[in-house]
């Protein structure tokens, strides 16, 4: 066996629903703007998406994402929505994931009762809001915001690897504001072996 790669991820799940979120080991992202990263990572990369989330390391259901820097000012963290069918644009368990496994290690300074975090997303900045007791992440609430799309009419679209699901055509609406509590779960350390036939996932 020979490691060409290790990738790491924390599990979470946001009132029993799972969420890998894949923090390090993944290549820079090309582009100024997450909506670029993510066609850039359809494109070229699109692998990464299927090693992690198909089996045998991941399974139908998986949802996650790609930990990615952050552009806008206001926010301290990117983050790029995967699943084992493709990318999308948005999850709320997954903001509640990020936000509170950002609190939880200390990857945002803390203060009580509730730390912010801003979280980039392709197309919008999403604020989070983590109860903090000193000891414990717990209730989030995600701030409604205005986003460039709206998500009623969604579509499949194909690319040559993935399915993306966006909205049929750019406009603005008002997305709700949401409440909720994630837990850590574990941490992992994927081995990528490219002399492994399922070393990028498969479909069974």
């Amino acid at each position: 066996m020979k490691m060409n790669r290790t990738i790491d991820s924390v599990d979470v799940h946001s009132n029993g629903r799972p969420f890998r979120l894949v923090t390090r080991g993944l290549p820079k992202f090309a582009g100024e703007s997450l909506v670029e990263r993510r066609a850039w990572l359809e494109r070229n990369a699109d692998h990464w998406r299927r090693a992690l989330f198909l089996l045998p390391r991941g399974y139908a259901g998986l949802a996650g994402g790609f930990l990615t820097e952050p552009v806008s000012e206001s926010a301290n963290l990117g983050m790029i929505f995967v699943d084992a069918d493709g990318y999308f644009e948005r999850n709320d368990d997954g903001v509640i994931a990020l936000a509170t496994v950002a609190v939880a290690l200390g990857w945002v300074e803390r203060s009580a009762p509730e730390t912010r975090v801003g979280i980039d997303l392709p197309g919008r900045v999403v604020e989070a809001f983590v109860g903090w007791d000193g000891d414990h992440a717990g209730t989030v609430r995600v701030a409604g915001t205005q986003a460039r799309r709206a998500y009623a009419h969604a579509t499949a679209c194909s690319t040559q690897h993935a399915q993306h699901r966006r909205a049929a055509a750019p406009a603005w609406a008002t997305l709700p504001q949401t409440a909720g509590r994630a837990r850590i779960c574990g941490f992992s350390n994927w081995i990528i072996d490219e002399s492994d036939p399922f070393a990028y996932g498969c479909v069974v």
